[in-house]
């Protein structure tokens, strides 16, 4: 459920955007423009951009200030107090005025303005942007902002200036750190070595340490004499026992095995004694030597690892190089900064929108007319049964011709109100129907006109009768002439079949007639019950076409006689009291109201409504895959029908060329006759021609023949 409100919100605000569309686009338009004048009378800003640039260096490289300091402390700190206030005093920024804005201007009426230390360093805060630029690393981007081109320029530069100045003095104090520190290590380092070597001299002085080490000389001696002397003995007993050699040879081994073995007897024995003496001697001295010998070693390793140090941090203080250094610097603007002018004109154009919701809500509160159907519906309690399009010439000649514009949604929606008729009369038979509306010019009788017509072309006979006797309309709509008429045959004056006009084979028009009855009369008489009665009989459907029913009675009066009533409403001129007391004087009369017909709605609410009624019972499917087949079946369908004219427009062709070439070959005798009949007569007249200038020729020659005689 909560889905669907938020849904029909989003339509609600959609068909008010459309609705309103002209003024929401006229209130942007002059609050986009305020905000351009606002700009152009605002105090112009120049913004000046330097760049620089953290590198990382071979020397010192473990006291870098690129590894001790982070770009984030390096934009925070620029955009300190302290360090916006070191700008200031650098550049003697509180000599330079400032413009204030068009609105100060506007209130204090000063064109100048010169601000104390704390809120010139605050004010120049807001104007200084210290960022990472995007899309690099070790970049930092400086914006600066000010009414002075030339000072945005020197802000911009002095911030770079301090950062890569405070850059150098951290890193001047950071080296002197580490090599004061690297020389209190140094002398340290001395001092052990130092005692340690005292220490190691001492104890090789010492009785006990000489007399160790002696026994550990001897007894290294004889280990690796006993070793010679087993391997002798192992290479010995092989010999013999491998019987290798023999005779003398043999005596001479064997007698060396005996001295080999007697040999090891007594160097084993002396090994034992040799270590039950050292084992008896202290050997503390022996082992502090040794951890002494190791402590110098491991000491003379660091003691030059600080020297090789300590060199380098005074190679890196001789250079001076620097990590942090300028990239590009800034420039002297040229034109001022466009980006605070397309803000400006934004915010207008935000405040504009606000307003034009404000003034729209404002509007449809305001509003007397009805919005949608379902509010017609709450509004008068009535059912809306049908949506009619507004009609152009076009469709209104498409309308009247449904049978050769059988898919156009204006016909369709007419269907769908013939359909609705029928079922809102409920089983019971309704034959006479009265429209009526509000007020004048809804649409009322096109609509009347054009319903009976489509409902003629389903096989239904339908009967106009023209009853508004003040203003008829239907005459005009099918171009009939207005008398005989209804009044005539109230009155006696003429019959029905006289005065019925057959528009189509189903479709029968009775105009007004006379004008000069007073039309409440005419309705309240017994002849005009008896003529709805009559009327009814020879007719499936009559429509009464009457008067709107705010302006006079005998609208009412003729409700309240047929079988039905119909009240026909303008979507964009029918106002709620209007309609209101239409639909009160209805229930007053008793007449039995069918539904409210909305004339004149915009397209795409009509075609929703005829088409969501005639594919309710299809089964749903896909909606893109079926409106796509359907386009296709229906270009298909239309260009099979231009094939099919186009063969019919070739057959007449050929067939009249046809035609036309018999009539000129019967004709081709008549005509060489004729010539021939021409050129004789033509030589007859040549000849008689020269015969009576011969003959004048011969008279004159003897009438000079006779002259010559007298």
């Amino acid at each position: 459920m909560v889905m669907v409100e938020k849904e029909v919100d989003i339509a609600e605000y959609i068909r008010l955007f459309l609705r309103y569309k002209y003024l929401i686009a006229i209130i942007l338009i002059v609050f986009a423009s305020l905000g351009f004048l606002f700009y152009k009378f605002e105090v112009p800003t120049y913004s000046a951009t330097a760049y620089l640039e953290i590198g990382s260096e071979t020397i010192g490289k473990s006291y870098d200030i690129s590894y001790t300091q982070q770009i984030s402390s390096i934009t925070t700190l620029a955009t300190s107090y302290p360090f916006i206030y070191r700008v200031a005093n650098n550049l003697e920024l509180q000599n330079f005025p400032i413009k204030p804005t068009l609105l100060e201007r506007l209130y204090t009426r000063e064109s100048l303005k010169y601000l104390n230390s704390s809120t010139l360093v605050y004010y120049y805060m807001s104007r200084v942007r210290v960022s990472q630029r995007r899309g690099s690393k070790g970049i930092i981007q400086i914006s600066t902002s000010s009414q002075d081109r030339k000072l945005a320029a020197d802000i911009a530069n002095e911030v770079g200036k301090l950062i890569v100045d405070d850059n150098i003095k951290e890193k001047e104090r950071l080296l002197q750190r580490s090599t004061d520190f690297i020389d209190r290590q140094l002398e340290s380092v001395e001092g052990v070595m130092e005692q340690n070597r005292r220490e190691k001299e001492k104890i090789e002085m010492s009785e006990t340490y000489n007399a160790v080490v002696e026994l550990q000389d001897k007894l290294l001696l004889d280990e690796n004499s006993l070793n010679l002397f087993l391997r002798e003995r192992e290479s010995l007993t092989a010999t013999i026992t491998l019987d290798l050699i023999s005779g003398e040879a043999k005596k001479e081994s064997e007698e060396k095995l005996e001295y080999v073995n007697r040999r090891i007897n007594e160097l084993k024995i002396q090994i034992e004694d040799q270590k039950k003496r050292l084992n008896a001697i202290d050997k503390t001295d022996f082992y502090r030597l040794k951890n002494i010998e190791f402590a110098i070693e491991t000491d003379q390793k660091i003691y030059q690892s600080l020297i090789s140090e300590r060199q380098r941090l005074v190679l890196a203080d001789l250079i001076g190089s620097q990590n942090i250094k300028f990239l590009s610097r800034a420039y002297m603007p040229l034109n001022p900064d466009r980006t605070k002018g397309l803000m400006i004109i934004l915010v207008f154009i935000g405040v504009g929108g606000m307003f034009a919701f404000g003034i729209i809500q404002l509007l449809e509160i305001m509003s007397r007319r009805f919005k949608s159907s379902k509010e017609v519906e709450e509004e008068l309690g009535a059912k809306v049964i049908g949506n009619l399009p507004i009609i152009s010439k076009e469709d209104e000649f498409k309308l009247l011709t449904p049978n050769q514009h059988p898919r156009s949604s204006i016909v369709e929606s007419y269907r769908t109100l013939a359909t609705n008729i029928k079922f809102a009369s409920k089983g019971k038979k309704i034959k006479t129907i009265t429209f009526l509306s509000d007020k004048a010019r809804t649409g009322k009788s096109s609509t009347v006109a054009n319903l009976a017509t489509v409902m003629s072309e389903t096989g239904e006979k339908v009967l106009i009768v023209d009853a508004d006797l003040r203003r008829p309309n239907q005459h005009k709509v099918f171009n009939l002439n207005r008398k005989p008429g209804l009044t005539e045959i109230l009155a006696g004056k003429s019959k029905l079949d006289k005065s019925v006009n057959k528009v189509r084979p189903k479709l029968h028009v009775l105009t007004a007639g006379s004008l000069g009855y007073n039309p409440q009369s005419i309705f309240e008489s017994e002849g005009m019950k008896k003529f709805i009665k009559n009327i009814s009989k020879d007719y499936d459907y009559v429509f009464f076409d009457s008067i709107p029913l705010t302006t006079f009675s005998e609208s009412v009066i003729l409700a309240s006689e047929t079988d039905a009533t119909i009240m026909v409403m303008d979507e964009r001129r029918s106002e709620k009291d209007t309609m209101k007391f239409s639909k009160e004087r209805i229930d007053d009369s008793g007449a039995n109201l069918l539904g409210i017909a909305v004339n004149r709605t915009k397209r795409r609410y009509a075609k929703y409504y005829y088409q969501y009624y005639y594919h309710y019972h299809e089964k749903p499917q896909r909606k893109g895959i079926v409106d796509f087949i359907k386009k296709k079946d229906i270009i298909e369908e239309n260009k099979k029908e231009k094939k099919v004219e186009e063969k019919k427009i070739e057959e007449k062709k050929i067939e009249e060329k046809k035609i036309e070439e018999k009539k000129i070959e019967e004709k081709k005798p008549d005509k060489i006759e004729k010539t021939k009949a021409a050129k004789k007569k033509e030589r007859e007249k040549k000849v008689k021609e020269r015969r009576e200038k011969l003959k004048a020729i011969g008279s004159k020659i003897k009438n000079l023949f006779k002259r010559k005689k007298k």
